[in-house]
């Protein structure tokens, strides 16, 4: 995965599902204590990335992790963990001084020990980990809808919001890096909701204080915008990240148009890894391939959703290894 992250495609067509809750679903293991025991977590994590025989292992996506270490409420929905409870957005100062203790509260420190314990266990794939980008650690922690109406309101105290949650994703990053991840991704959903101006006015300084700290980690990045990105895919490209990782909305022959020298990774939609026929799967992957040249990452446009049919997956990866054999 270097070489394409590198903007090199040298190698054979890297495939990185986003496998998740999927993992304990299928080795039958409870949601809940997949997300609040470091082993059973990087356990189930290398065995699906081992079952699958894919390129690189990530920690279960759970954006519910960093706004409940800083105080937000979680509640957790059929064993899936989300906030349920915001903090008051005019606390936002009392945050400031949990920065200094901040890989030390809740549940960080057990998805910290699963990448440490992936890293050490895991020799031959790339090992990524996740944080919030700045709008959506914002968000989870403060509500969206408060959030987008501070943004009009009050758009200077915004962009210190912004900016502070920068630094506690900067300060997870290192600490994943720290414990031997290769690659952080950046998961910035709500960027997908607001419009270019904003994004290029508040966000874009904001998320490359996020990925300059990665690089200086000597990391690799990924900024990660699933659903419908298309109004500010331009935007993504002028960050700092190495690789930008969408969903099914945006067209790869498009996006390979204007992305430059970074790597694109996608855009198999969740949807249909989830609903469709495996040989549907199948001609869906090798129309992408084909559309690509191969110059992509293969994964889904989010997390694999928890109930994908195997054999779903099987088909996608089969379909990447066998277009790989014919291009190169």
């Amino acid at each position: 995965m270097a070489s394409f992250l590198s903007g090199h495609f040298i190698e054979e067509i890297p495939v990185f599902p986003l496998i998740g809750f999927h993992s304990a679903k299928i080795f039958g293991i409870d949601f809940i204590k997949a997300v609040n025991n470091s082993e059973i977590m990087a356990s189930l994590q290398q065995k699906a990335t081992e079952y699958y025989d894919i390129d690189g292992i990530v920690p279960i996506m759970d954006l519910s992790v960093e706004p409940e270490a800083l105080g937000a409420k979680v509640r957790y929905v059929e064993g899936i963990p989300a906030v349920e409870e915001f903090l008051p957005i005019e606390g936002w100062k009392n945050l400031e001084n949990k920065l200094g203790e901040y890989l030390s509260l809740g549940r960080i420190p057990v998805f910290l020990n699963s990448v440490k314990l992936m890293s050490l266990r895991v020799r031959d794939r790339m090992i990524c980990a996740y944080v919030s980008g700045p709008l959506t650690l914002a968000s989870e922690i403060f509500g969206p809808k408060e959030v987008a109406l501070l943004s009009l309101k009050n758009p200077s105290l915004y962009n210190r919001i912004l900016n502070l949650a920068s630094k506690f994703s900067s300060e997870l990053a290192r600490a994943f890096v720290e414990m031997g991840a290769e690659c952080i991704i950046i998961l910035e959903p709500i960027g997908a909701l607001i419009s270019q101006k904003t994004f290029r006015s508040s966000l874009l300084n904001n998320l490359n204080i996020v990925i300059d700290e990665i690089r200086k980690s000597k990391a690799w990045s990924i900024l990660h915008i699933c659903g419908d990105a298309r109004k500010v895919f331009s935007e993504m490209t002028v960050t700092n990240a190495n690789a930008l990782s969408i969903d099914k909305y945006i067209r790869i022959s498009e996006a390979l148009k204007i992305a430059g020298n970074k790597a694109l990774m996608g855009n198999i939609g969740t949807s249909e890894i989830l609903l469709s026929k495996p040989e549907e799967i199948r001609k869906y992957t090798l129309n992408m391939l084909r559309e690509s040249e191969g110059k992509i990452i293969v994964s889904t446009g989010c997390e694999v959703p928890p109930a994908t049919p195997q054999e779903n997956l099987r088909e996608m990866i089969k379909a990447v290894r066998d277009f790989s054999k014919n291009l190169y």
